[in-house]
């Protein structure tokens, strides 16, 4: 990882000099938004109702390895948080890479489950949120590894 301000270009990495970079930097709103909702999620400061950081973790790599994202994968898992209930992060990383995998076949029972391992409704709507994030962030890190082949 480069440790730039952008995880996409760590992820890739990608830097000054490199056409990707710079093709991304032709949509300056895209990349700080890409961040800034990354930001929302695993920044340091972060707080999303109720979640811990290890359970977010956790979910964002189950996502990643359900697409074969493992790039993507690789560089949350190396992001370190040990503040987790392990009945609570089996079921979010269950449920994760269920949606991740087939949103449709996600039932009530599935929301029960998550629900049964105490968390609310702002937990599972934030679980959902991190979902649709780290899907799209591992598409962009896919189709932009397809250009340096």
């Amino acid at each position: 990882m480069t440790g730039s301000a952008d995880v996409i270009d760590d992820v890739l990495e990608i830097g000054p000099g490199d056409d990707v970079w710079q093709v991304r930097r032709e949509r300056p709103e895209v990349l700080a938004h890409l961040q800034g909702a990354y930001d929302s999620f695993f920044g340091p400061t972060s707080t999303t109702n109720g979640l811990s950081r290890s359970e977010r973790i956790a979910a964002a790599v189950a996502i990643c390895r359900a697409a074969e994202a493992n790039a993507l994968a690789d560089y949350y898992e190396s992001l370190t948080a040990d503040d987790h209930d392990p009945v609570v992060r089996e079921r979010v990383v269950s449920w994760a890479a269920l949606v991740a995998r087939d949103p449709q076949s996600s039932t009530a029972s599935d929301v029960a489950a998550l629900r049964d391992a105490g968390l609310g409704d702002p937990e599972i709507i934030t679980l959902a949120q991190l979902i649709g994030f780290v899907s799209f962030q591992l598409r962009v890190v896919i189709g932009l590894e397809m250009m340096e082949i």
